[in-house]
């Protein structure tokens, strides 16, 4: 029997933050403005894009993790028909999160002599818009100078505890013929409160929800250990991260606060109110007593009406199922030579879905019923409408994540002087989910790190290609060749001296590079033009209008090499004590491979098709456009079927080009005492 229990706490704070109303300039203002009444703006508002009064004010008060854990094992051995070692354990674990992150005083920033885009409706200008037509002459949404916003940024508070408990039986019978078989299963069970238990649900799995059985086999095909033959079968489940219940479940908070700016004397903009840079759940801001109210839009708006629920009643846990068979065979001593095959799909997930990133989101499995939200009931605003956001508009896709692979290793044991392994990998990573960390260059520039909580499913046109076919492609870490060297030699001297040099080599192919068409309510929210893994050259014409070139089929990055050595030389000084000098050369031939290419068209703009509201509150976007198949040229040059409804957009002159490259020669040097 064995029990083991473990603690972690950790706890994040800022100090030295600024205190104090900040002021941002979204833009440049200079004697070249001019406002709507066509004179220039005062000299007192001159100033550049990005300037602050005050550094950033956001202070993380704590943002403190804590997690407790117990396992407990028991095994008993039985000689019958062989041998059975049977098995069976528990864990529990509870892991908890308290967060205060807010703005040390409110958070203003300008856009000067800009129009703004309403989001929560296209009705929500309207009264601006004639005010101006009627003392201006001008039907922009904006005020005399622009307009400005009071939030603009994610705030946190509040506190949740994430309880997960596990039990698993297991058999290992060694049946005394060459032939041991595992077998087991795991039963899981897990409980997620949210943060606001006033607004939202608790989540729950029970233990007949995460049902995991483990089947494996390995035969000694000769009885003599030389050559092993293995395979086993197994399906896996996953805890719901707490990010996604801190993201969506009550703690982030994220409310701007716009109006149109009537006073170029931005100083007179005071939000009284101490929570989420001065802006409220709803209406205007507290204390702002000038400019004219446009609209409140909650960025992290997730719905919370049980006419419409923002979390899936019938969610089920993110799961996987794998099959993974080789053979290993002893060459002669201490040579061993490894075989692999690895095949792994994504059954399910658990995302968060919306139809804009501010019409409100939805928590639950993409591909069911419950994320079809373009084309079954939702409530807008407070109204529970019958007529879908686009009834023409294509299923719902789920999440896909198709991996396979087949690996051969030859390895020295560590034996001797010295100790080397190499390796080759086919691989082959398809789907339209990159996984609980994504890596797609559409999401926060790839790599970025919000489980169950990405960019995936934000928007529906996501998960479509302009051909009107499923994404389905090669994922952004797809390498399907990859080589491997790893080896070091020791070697003893006189006097209890030690050196040891050690060598990494890596021959890695490259990733994929596509071109990424900006759809529907961010820039961020792409169809891939060619799908996923193929590039399309553009041409910009004389006349500012885009041409398609030829479209380089599996466009991949450079190919990955990187040749890192260590040396570590330890000098005996005396009993019991060691003076250790180490030197670790990462990158050694200074290889400058590009590892990441600008993919999007546009720089900027986007793709969003406009059709006429179907009901109060419908942004009116027609999704049906470019989810059913369409020309995208046409669509970037504002023709064709996009004539009238999408202005002509500006080709990127960075698309193409490198954005990210391997990392330079890097030099560590490490002087150790042992005693």
């Amino acid at each position: 029997m064995s029990v083991r229990y473990g603690y972690f706490f950790q706890n994040n704070s800022q100090r030295g933050v600024p205190t104090g109303l900040r002021y941002l300039y979204n833009n440049t203002v200079n004697a070249s403005n001019r406002d709507l009444a066509d004179q220039a703006f005062p000299t007192t508002s001159f100033n550049t894009s990005g300037f602050a009064n005050i550094p950033s004010n956001l202070a993380t008060i704590y943002d403190a993790d804590k997690r407790k854990t117990l396992n407990a094992d028991l095994s008993y051995l039985v000689r019958k028909w062989g041998t059975h070692n049977f098995k069976g354990g528990f864990f529990w674990q509870e892991q908890s999160n308290e967060v205060l992150r807010n703005y040390n005083g409110g958070y203003v920033t300008m856009t000067w002599g800009q129009a703004y885009q309403p989001v929560t409706s296209t009705t929500a200008c309207d009264q601006i818009i004639a005010q101006n037509q009627s003392q201006f002459g001008k039907s922009v949404c904006q005020g005399r100078y622009g307009y400005f916003t009071v939030g603009n940024g994610v705030t946190n508070t509040g506190g949740a505890a994430q309880t997960a408990k596990a039990f698993y039986i297991q058999d290992q019978w060694q049946t005394g013929k060459g032939l041991t078989l595992t077998l087991g299963v795991r039963f899981d069970q897990e409980t997620q409160p949210p943060y606001d238990a006033n607004r939202f649900p608790t989540v729950k799995f029970g233990w007949g929800d995460k049902i995991g059985p483990r089947i494996a086999g390995a035969y000694d095909l000769f009885r003599n250990g030389k050559v092993k033959i293995y395979a086993s079968y197994g399906r896996f489940y996953d805890l719901m991260k707490m990010g996604l219940a801190r993201g969506s479940f009550g703690s982030d908070y994220w409310h701007n606060c716009v109006y149109a700016m009537d006073d170029a004397d931005y100083t007179k903009i005071i939000p009284t109110l101490p929570i989420g840079g001065g802006c409220p759940a709803t209406g205007p801001a507290p204390g702002v007593n000038v400019g004219r109210f446009i609209e409140n839009v909650d960025f992290r708006a997730t719905k919370a009406d049980p006419r419409d629920p923002a979390i899936s009643p019938d969610m089920k846990p993110m799961e996987q199922h794998e099959f993974v068979a080789g053979v290993d065979f002893s060459l002669r001593q201490n040579w061993l030579v490894e075989t692999r095959f690895s095949h792994k799909r994504l059954d399910r997930t658990i995302e968060d879905m919306a139809i804009t990133d501010n019409l409100g989101f939805y928590i639950g499995n993409p591909g069911t019923a419950f994320a079809d939200i373009l084309r079954r009931p939702v409530v807008v605003g407070t109204t529970l409408t019958s007529v879908p956001f686009c009834a023409e508009c294509p299923n719902t896709v789920g999440a896909i994540r198709k991996y396979d692979a087949v690996e051969f290793r030859l390895s020295k044991r560590a034996s001797g002087r010295w100790f080397g392994t190499m390796s080759y990998t086919w691989s082959r990573l398809h789907g339209n989910y990159a996984g609980l960390s994504n890596t797609d260059p559409t999401d926060g520039g790839g790599g970025r790190h919000s489980p169950n909580n990405h960019r995936a499913f934000d928007i529906p046109t996501m998960t479509y290609l302009p051909s009107g076919k499923i994404d389905d492609g090669p994922l952004a870490t797809d390498r399907p060749h990859t080589a491997k060297l790893f080896g070091f030699y020791r070697q003893r001297w006189p006097k209890g001296h030690e050196t040891t040099i050690g060598t990494t080599q890596l021959a890695l192919q490259g990733t994929p590079i596509s071109s990424c068409l900006p759809v529907v309510g961010t820039s961020s929210a792409c169809q891939w033009a060619e799908g996923r893994g193929n590039f399309v050259n553009l041409i910009r014409n004389a006349d500012g209008s885009i041409s398609k070139g030829d479209v380089v089929r599996d466009a991949r990055s450079d190919a990955y090499f990187q040749t890192d050595l260590n040396f570590n030389h330890q000098f005996a000084v005396a009993e019991g004590k060691r003076l250790e000098f180490e030197v670790n050369v990462i990158n050694l031939f200074n290889q400058r491979a590009a590892t990441a290419y600008y993919q999007f068209m546009i720089p900027t703009n986007l793709v969003n098709p406009r059709r006429a509201a179907r009901f109060p509150g419908d942004p009116g976007t027609d999704w049906g456009k470019v989810m059913n198949g369409h020309d995208y040229i046409a669509a970037l040059n504002g023709t064709g079927s996009f004539a009238g409804v999408q202005n002509p957009l500006t080709l990127a002159s960075r698309y193409g080009m490198p954005s990210g490259f391997q990392g330079a020669r890097n030099l560590r040097l490490l002087l150790r005492f042992n005693f």
